[in-house]
């Protein structure tokens, strides 16, 4: 089971350098993405807030 598990993840190691990381760097500039987005919102939130406070 674990010798398994070792081939798989060895085969998918080998797939993303096959791939020169583009689908890594694809996913992670989408997280980035998403990310981003969720922090513009809280400082908009975080402002609304401050705004309805004062």
């Amino acid at each position: 089971m674990h010798d398994e598990f070792d081939s798989v993840s060895e085969i998918v190691a080998n797939k993303i350098e096959k791939d020169q990381l583009f689908p890594l760097s694809l996913v992670s500039c989408i997280a980035g993405t998403i990310n981003l987005n969720l922090m513009m919102n809280m400082q908009k939130y975080r402002f609304l807030l401050s705004c309805i406070n004062e």
